[in-house]
């Protein structure tokens, strides 16, 4: 997050307990990694954010280790809208975006930014 350095940046970070080792307190510390204003974090013991992004991705199993870039503004109803750009670290082979790549995913953040401030 430090390569993208303005506030209009919100980081949403949701723990889902998909491993035998992810719990509560887990989250807890891995949260403890990302010392960021904008970041929020959530644990969610149901999986139903993984549940809902499955839906809206397109995806054969709960998504997970997803990154997902979104404009604001954009309208949350029942279930969690399409992203504007997303990527993944998933094993899947439907999963129809590219693999995580840090440069791509700062690179299309800063051009999400750009466009929502008219500078793009």
């Amino acid at each position: 997050m430090h390569r993208v350095p303005t506030e209009k940046l919100r980081v949403h970070i949701v723990w889902l307990p998909m491993l035998r080792s992810d719990d509560r307190q887990a989250a807890l510390e891995g949260s403890a990694e990302f010392t960021d204003d904008r970041v929020s974090y959530y644990w969610d013991p149901d999986r139903a954010a993984g549940k809902s992004f499955k839906k809206t991705l397109g995806l054969w199993q709960t998504a997970w280790d997803v990154y997902l870039l979104y404009s604001p503004g954009t309208r949350w109803d029942d279930f969690a809208p399409m992203p504007h750009y997303w990527m993944h670290q998933l094993t899947m082979a439907n999963a129809d975006a590219p693999s995580l790549d840090v440069d791509s995913l700062t690179a299309a953040t800063i051009e999400l930014i750009g466009r929502v401030d008219g500078s793009q």
